[in-house]
């Protein structure tokens, strides 16, 4: 790739995309956070929408779980997942021969997780579920675009998922190059890279001058703030006044593999 810059000052294309790879670095440069604290002020929370019944796919691999039919229930089976996780007790559920062609007749997933492109960050892994259990959208800095809140429209009236998890993590890239962004005051860069740093430069703005660990706290302001974007959307508003839906947000842990739900 041709060593061209993309921002006024001293980013660089080949940066930028090492960087949205989430590639560790001893460097502090686009392709590894600046630091390696685990620290950071967690958002505000706001209140919960009530729960409402769900039909779900019925267990098979794991015969103690019981059927999803509120939010507070999806909560919690994503986070007995993830303490399976977290001590190397995985089950790795639901990937059978037998259950994988029940699921050729239809899916029913508990729960949606938006979270990073990022390859460390695997929800079906990181919360120990399998086929079929989770609806998963994918971007550099879980970023709630248009495409993005179309799948997650279609899960919930289709599939009336009652969950949405915006998960942002630790050390996370594209929010490291947009505090840098900010910081360096740099220009668009002409490429498809800005929708990227744009989506996630108000949260840096609002944490800018906060002091300690500004990418750890952009992680979490900019999950609050994706949140709150999802919360307001018109085509998902029915279902959390219904009490049918709930939009929260957490925080992954590279290090120890553990999640925070930081947006209740």
């Amino acid at each position: 790739m041709a060593d061209t810059s993309i921002f006024a000052g001293n980013l660089h294309r080949r940066n930028v995309l090492r960087l949205l790879m989430a590639g560790a670095g001893s460097a502090v440069t686009l392709a590894a956070c600046s630091s390696t604290s685990d620290s950071g002020t967690a958002a505000t929370t706001t209140a919960s929408a009530a729960p409402v019944a769900l039909a779900s796919a019925a267990p098979v691999a794991v015969a103690d779980e019981q059927p999803v039919t509120t939010p507070r229930q999806a909560i919690d089976r994503l986070m007995r997942g993830n303490v399976r996780f977290v001590s190397g007790q995985m089950r790795h559920p639901h990937l059978s021969p037998d259950y994988r062609a029940q699921l050729a007749k239809g899916q029913h997933p508990f729960a949606q997780v938006l979270t990073c492109a990022d390859s460390r960050v695997a929800p079906e892994f990181v919360f120990d579920q399998g086929l079929g259990d989770l609806f998963v959208e994918r971007n550099a800095g879980n970023i709630a675009e248009p495409v993005v809140v179309g799948s997650m429209q279609y899960a919930v009236h289709e599939l009336k998922v009652p969950l949405i998890l915006v998960l942002g993590h630790q050390k996370c890239g594209a929010v490291t190059a947009a505090v840098e962004a900010v910081e360096n005051n740099s220009q668009p860069t002409g490429t498809d890279l800005d929708a990227i740093i744009n989506a996630i430069r108000p949260a840096v703005e609002k944490v800018k001058h906060s002091g300690g660990d500004i990418v750890d706290k952009a992680v979490r302001q900019h999950v609050a703030d994706m949140v709150a974007k999802l919360r307001a959307k018109p085509v998902l508003q029915p279902a959390i006044r219904a009490g049918a839906l709930q939009v929260i947000g957490g925080r992954y842990t590279l290090d120890s593999g553990k999640v925070d739900i930081i947006v209740q």
